[in-house]
Order: structure tokens, then C-alpha cells, then sequence
């Protein structure tokens, strides 16, 4: 690469270097905007529809003694609502109720619309279950009736009437519509797709986002993307309205198993007690113990209120050892256990709570995962730890309550003993009479507590509270004007700038004056040539016409003078023209450059230097063999004269004299270096003002080197869109090295906008 000053960007150059392209760069803006426009406008519009809910506590409900504890306070799991609003089953649901698997579009020249129902009258014929294929059918509506094409089979039915009843066909639907209510749908093409059940809940398991609102907040956020706002928020809506339901039904399934275990107890008690009444009643016949004497009234009342005891104590005795019953029942198969069933310990009752909420739990997930869920497993280990606790503090109430008991007995027996005076028959009928009242408050407690879970059955409260229904963005999220219409004017501008950039990049040509001056700031630069399309104008023909190329070789030839210091100035002026490869136009410049100083009255000589390829005579109309210089720096020592070979190339102009290159010798550098050349140059210096030497390019050969130190100066011509940069570090080098005496750069070939030259060099042997 270059060096560090050559590195170095003017950024106003850049700047204006991209901006003589700015056509195009309008062009590309407005085709990127006007595409942003055409796609705002005909593509599908997305839009944003949301819900929030409020997660109620489940385990509450509607209870005629309830209690309250530490372990009734509200625990809701949101991660377990969140999986459950998803779950199969319910969005299933959805879908089934709604036919979200029947999906209808209206079909435009450009643009396809989904439609939440038709503008007339269809009835499906399938079931939600029965498609297990995706179906789709094309109905145009025209002035005879229907144009239906079945998409899957590529075949077209014709109808000739409005309603497809009278029609034998096998479409999955019916069309019943009146001819009146038609004409202005003629023309009007919809679409209808049946879809699998399974395909639509999948797609709505993935298309449904929940999230909470916040890590403290029991609300939970809905949302769902579609194309058409009424069919999302019918969607939302519905799976909010299953979810509940959901809910409820598990809930009312813990009351119908209680009113299932309370049923079969009553069936046993009522045996018991219709029993006990038809002993009373054969006691009294037998033994004619009609009434109930009043003695020994203070014995009784501590008998009655110890019975009294032993009753409340039985009857919690009698519900512990059900309960445990039905635990043990149940050690295989995972049931709900009868609530609020009339325990006198809140902690009991907590556990039963606790354990119908987790076996709630546990079907629901049941049903939508495998068993090997981590869910599942915490929830199984929950009610097993659950069930353990209830189990202990069962046996720890029954342990206490028999204890009790036997307490109670001990004081029944002392005070029996108080009223032993007592007749036995009284004794007799007391015990049949509290053993009655044993089953009939038993009785009456189970028809409470039935009563109680017919309530709850019939009243039972949702799993959520609706905070916002399904409401939908006004706008669309997708596609966002803004975004678009910015990345089109972000594209407008890159895509050109990019390809000016890239063919910037990948230009290895110079193209200036400002290409020089920017790497090779130490050379200076004499003139700049407009580029001569036209061969016939390649020589100034009259050189004292005011024309742009005259004007230009006159500022050359100022310019010449003022970069370099002669050391007398009577004396001539050797001034060479070189390049760097072929066809840079260092003859066109060394031959105007003469002409221009013989316009000046002055004697110049163009001496035709480069004797490998030489191009002189092409411009002055004469044959390559003439003889010139070769010829005499070939025959230098054999009285061989030079002014011999002199010829005048132009008529208007006396005072220039050209010496050709001549035949093109096998051994250049050879004559160049044998000492008639520096003969002639001393020679011509006494006859002529100027002497212009048209020398050979640099690179590949080194002709001119061999006789620079003949030079006073040199004029090093560039063809701009032509020579490759690469010719920079050849310029620096020869300048660095003092290769070429007073070296100056002419740029040829100034020409705007043009980047696609090639170069080449090659010499004749």
C-alpha cells in the first residue's frame, strides 16, 4: 500500500464524488419508497389483540361454618394456570365451539383477507373430528350460481343455482342463499379451508402468549396475533370462558363426591337408628314402662351432661374413623375426600382442603402430560406427604378422642353408681334412648353437611376474574409504516452509495490531477490535457489559434520554464517526454509541446527517442523506415551526419525540425549508450532553443535511464483513466531515487465518468 500521506481522504472529495451520481441516487430512493408504498398497501396486516385475568384462589368456596386458619390463606400457582389455560383440552374446546377449523377468505386481484363468517349462508357438513386432511375450496360467485374448485383434486363444479341442496354432490358443505340476496356478490371469489382439529390447536398453542403482570401479581396477561381483530379477541374470550368452566367443574366434582359419601353413611345410619327406635318401642310393650319417673334429678343432669360429651365425642370418633376409611380406600387410586365434613379440628379440616386442591391438580396435568412430568411428581409427592400428615393427625384425634371416652365412661359409671337405686327397666330404656340421640344428631349433622355441598354444587365462584376482555390494537404490529418506509430510505440510499462504493473500490485507475496530488504530493504536476477523441485533431494544426487544446500545451510550456532552473540561460533546453507504459500519449504531448514552442519563434528540435516502438512518423504521416535516429547512432562512426536525416514534419511551422526514430534497431540500448547520442544532443544545442526528446516508457525497459543525465528536464505524461495507480510507487521510486532529472508530471486524457480502460505494452525485436 501506500504511505501514511497518501492514506490520507479529503472527505469533501469523497463527498462530491458521490454526489455526481446523486440521479441515481434519487432513481433507487424513489423505487424503494414507491415499493414500501405498494407493500404497505397490498400486504397482510397483523394486528395485536390482548386480555388480562386475575387468578382467584380455588380451595375458597361457599360454606355454611367456615373456618379459617393458616392454612387458608390464598396460594395461587400462576406457572400451574399458565400451563392449564394452554392445555390441549381446553383450547380444544375452543376450537370445537367456535370451528376455528373452518376458516373463511375473500380473494382479491392482489390480496387475500380472512373473513370471521361469509356474507351468505353455509352450513358444514363435517364434524371437527372428521377432517383429518386440509381442504380447501374456491367459490366464485357468478350471474348463473357457483364456480367451486376443489384446490386438493383441481376439479371444478358447476352449480346453476344459488342453494346446493337439489345439487348431488360430495362437497362438506351446503350453500342455502336466495338469488335476490347474491347479485351483489357476482364476481366475488371466497375461499374455504377445512383444517385438522389437531393442526389449529397446535397453532393456537403456539400463536397464544400468557405471562404475569408482575412476580407479586396474581394477573395474568393474554395475547394473540391475527390477521383479522374480531376472530382474536372471539378467541381470547372463548379460552378465558373455558377456563372458568374448567374450574368450575372441578370444583363441583369435590362436592359431588361428598354428597356421594354422605349419601351412602345416611343409608347405614338410617338402618341403625330405625332399629334402635323398634327396640325402644318393644321395651316399652314388654315391660309396660310408659313414663319416666323424676328421681334422683342432680344424678341425672351429670349424667345427661357427661352423655352429652360422649355423644359430640362419639360423633367426631365416628367421622375420624370414616375419614380414615376412605384414606385407606384410597391408597391405590388418587380420589378427592369428602370437605368440611364436621371435624372440630381446623387442622384436619386443612389437610382435607390441602389434599382435594393438589388431586385437582394432579388430573388436570394428568390428562395433558406424561408421568414422568417433573409437575407430576411434585404434585404426587405433595399428596403423598399430604395424605401422611392427615393419616397421623387422624390416628392422634382418634387416640385423644378414646381416651376421652374412656374418661367419660369412668364418670358415667360413678354416676351410675349414684343412681343405682334407680329401677333397671329405667336404666334399660335411658340407654336405648341415648344411644337414639347418638344416631339422630349423626343423622342430622350428615344431612347438614350434604346440604352444604348442594350449595357449593350450585354455587360455585369462577377460577378468574376478568380485569380487561379481549380488545385489540387500532394499529398494526406488523407491517409498521415507519419501520418500513425507514428502511426503504435507508436501502435508497446504501444500495447506490454500495455500488459506487464497491466500484470505487475496485478502480485501479487514476483519474486526475487530485489522484497525483493526493499520493504524490512531492511531484509536480505541469499540465492537465482534455481528452481528443478525435484522431484527426490529435496535432495542433495551427498552433496560434485560441482553442482549449492550444491553450493548454502554451500553459505546459509556461509552466516548464518556471519548475526548472537552467544553469545559463542562452543555453538549450533538453526537455524528454516519457511514460510509463504504452499509449499514455507521451508522443502526442512531446509532438504539440514542439509545435507550441515553434509558434514562439523558437528553433526546436523533436528528436524521436524511443526506438523500440516509435510513433512519430504515424503522426506526421511518414513510413516508420525512414531513416532517423537509429540510423545514425547506428553509423555514428562512419562520417554520418544526423542533420541528414532531418526532416520538416509540418509546413506551417519552419522553425521545427523532426528527427524520426528510424528502422527499429535489434539492439537499443546499445546505440543509445555508444556516445552519438550525447554527440548530437551537444550539437543541436548550439542550433536550436528547444530540444523535445520523445523517449521510451518506463517499466519493462530502461532506454530512458540510460540517457536522463542528458535531460534538463522531464516531463513524466499519465493518462488518466488509463494508467493504473499502481504506476504510483514507480513515480515515487524515480523520484526518490533521482532515476529522472527534474521530473514533472502532464496528465492526459482528462476525461469525467469514465473507468473501463485496459492497458497494455509490447515491443517489436
Amino acid at each position: 500500500m501506500f504511505n501514511t500521506e497518501a492514506d490520507q481522504i479529503n472527505v469533501l472529495d469523497d463527498i462530491r464524488k458521490y454526489l455526481k451520481y446523486w440521479p441515481w441516487f434519487l432513481i433507487v430512493l424513489v423505487s424503494t419508497i414507491t415499493i414500501s408504498f405498494f407493500y404497505l398497501k397490498y400486504s397482510t396486516k397483523i394486528y395485536l389483540t390482548n386480555a388480562k385475568i386475575q387468578v382467584l384462589d380455588k380451595a375458597k368456596g361457599i360454606e355454611l361454618n367456615a373456618s379459617v386458619s393458616l392454612f387458608n390463606r390464598l396460594n395461587v400457582n400462576l406457572e400451574n394456570e399458565v400451563e392449564l389455560l394452554k392445555s390441549y383440552p381446553i383450547i380444544e374446546k375452543v376450537v370445537v365451539n367456535n370451528n376455528l377449523n373452518i376458516t373463511f377468505f375473500e380473494k382479491g386481484s392482489i390480496q387475500t383477507s380472512e373473513l370471521v363468517k361469509l356474507p351468505f349462508k353455509l352450513i358444514a357438513l363435517v364434524k371437527s373430528d372428521s377432517i383429518h386432511t386440509t381442504k380447501s375450496f374456491d367459490i366464485t360467485i357468478t350471474s348463473n350460481g357457483y364456480d367451486i374448485l376443489n384446490q386438493n383434486k383441481n376439479e371444478r363444479i358447476q352449480i346453476k343455482d344459488y342453494n346446493t341442496l337439489d345439487h348431488v354432490d360430495e362437497l362438506p358443505f351446503e350453500i342455502l342463499e336466495e338469488a335476490k340476496n347474491m347479485r351483489n356478490l357476482i364476481g366475488h371469489t371466497y375461499q374455504i379451508k377445512f383444517t385438522p382439529k389437531e393442526e389449529v390447536v397446535s397453532q393456537l398453542k403456539l400463536g397464544i402468549k400468557i405471562k404475569k403482570a408482575g412476580n407479586l401479581s396474581n394477573v395474568l396477561s393474554l395475547s394473540l396475533q391475527g390477521e383479522n381483530k374480531t376472530k382474536s379477541e372471539l378467541i381470547l374470550n372463548s379460552l378465558i370462558e373455558e377456563y372458568n368452566q374448567d374450574g368450575i367443574k372441578d370444583r363441583q366434582s369435590v362436592s359431588r363426591k361428598t354428597i356421594e359419601f354422605i349419601n351412602e353413611r345416611l343409608i347405614g345410619l338410617f338402618g341403625e337408628l330405625d332399629s334402635i327406635e323398634n327396640n325402644k318401642k318393644e321395651f316399652k310393650l314388654q315391660s309396660k314402662f310408659l313414663d319416666i319417673q323424676k328421681n334422683a334429678a342432680q344424678s341425672i343432669m351429670e349424667l345427661n351432661m357427661s352423655d352429652v360429651s360422649v355423644f359430640e365425642i362419639s360423633n367426631q370418633l365416628f367421622l375420624a374413623n370414616a375419614l380414615k376409611d376412605k384414606l385407606i380406600s384410597n391408597s391405590k387410586e388418587i380420589h378427592l375426600l369428602p370437605a368440611n365434613f364436621g371435624f372440630n379440628n381446623d387442622n384436619l379440616n386443612d389437610f382435607i382442603d390441602d389434599y382435594n386442591t393438589k388431586v385437582l391438580e394432579y388430573k388436570k396435568l394428568n390428562s395433558n402430560a406424561g408421568i414422568g412430568n417433573p409437575l407430576i411428581i411434585n404434585i404426587k409427592e405433595q399428596l403423598d406427604k399430604i395424605k401422611n400428615n392427615l393419616e397421623n393427625s387422624l390416628d392422634i384425634f382418634i387416640k385423644e378422642f378414646q381416651f376421652k371416652k374412656t374418661q367419660l365412661k369412668s364418670q358415667n359409671k360413678k354416676i351410675n353408681t349414684k343412681i343405682a337405686s334407680l329401677p333397671l327397666n329405667e336404666k334399660l330404656l335411658r340407654s336405648i334412648e341415648r344411644q337414639q340421640e347418638i344416631k339422630e344428631g349423626l343423622y342430622i349433622l350428615l344431612l347438614q353437611k350434604k346440604e352444604e355441598a348442594a350449595i357449593n354444587l350450585s354455587v360455585i365462584e369462577p377460577s378468574a376474574k376478568v380485569v380487561e376482555y379481549s380488545k385489540s390494537n387500532i394499529d398494526a404490529i406488523s407491517p409498521k409504516p415507519f419501520i418500513i418506509y425507514s428502511m426503504a430510505i435507508l436501502l435508497g440510499l446504501l444500495c447506490p452509495f454500495g455500488v459506487l462504493y464497491a466500484v470505487f473500490t475496485l478502480d485501479t485507475k487514476i483519474h486526475g490531477v487530485k489522484d497525483l496530488e493526493k499520493f504524490v504530493p512531492q511531484i509536480p504536476i505541469v499540465a492537465e490535457i482534455p481528452l481528443n477523441k478525435s484522431p484527426k485533431e490529435q496535432i495542433l494544426v495551427n498552433s496560434n489559434e485560441n482553442t482549449i487544446q492550444n491553450e493548454v500545451f502554451r500553459i505546459l510550456s509556461s509552466n516548464i520554464s518556471l519548475i526548472n532552473s537552467f544553469s545559463k540561460k542562452d543555453q538549450s533546453k533538453v526537455i524528454y517526454t516519457t511514460s510509463s507504459i504504452k499509449g499514455e500519449g507521451k508522443t502526442y504531448v512531446s509532438t504539440n509541446l514542439s509545435l507550441v514552442l515553434a509558434s514562439f519563434k523558437k528553433k526546436v528540435l523533436l528528436v524521436g527517442a524511443d526506438l523500440r516502438n516509435p510513433q512519430i512518423h504515424n503522426l506526421i504521416g511518414y513510413d516508420k523506415n525512414y531513416n532517423g535516429l537509429s540510423n545514425y547512432l547506428y553509423n555514428g562512426d562512419n562520417n554520418t551526419h544526423w542533420e541528414d536525416n532531418l526532416i520538416k514534419g509540418f509546413k506551417n511551422c519552419s522553425s521545427l525540425d523532426i528527427l524520426l526514430g528510424g528502422p527499429i534497431p535489434p539492439n537499443a540500448p546499445q546505440l543509445l549508450i555508444n556516445g552519438s547520442f550525447k554527440k548530437l544532443l551537444d550539437e543541436a544545442k548550439d542550433k536550436y532553443d528547444y530540444i523535445i526528446v520523445d523517449t521510451a516508457p518506463t517499466i519493462l525497459v530502461s532506454d530512458t535511464f540510460l540517457i536522463s543525465k542528458y535531460a534538463d528536464i522531464v516531463l513524466y505524461v499519465v493518462r488518466a483513466n488509463y494508467s493504473d495507480k499502481k504506476i504510483i510507487k514507480h513515480l515515487k521510486m524515480l523520484h526518490e531515487t533521482e532515476k529522472l532529472s527534474n521530473m514533472a508530471l502532464v496528465v492526459n486524457g482528462v476525461k469525467k465518468d469514465n473507468y473501463n480502460y485496459g492497458y497494455s505494452y509490447g515491443y517489436k525485436n
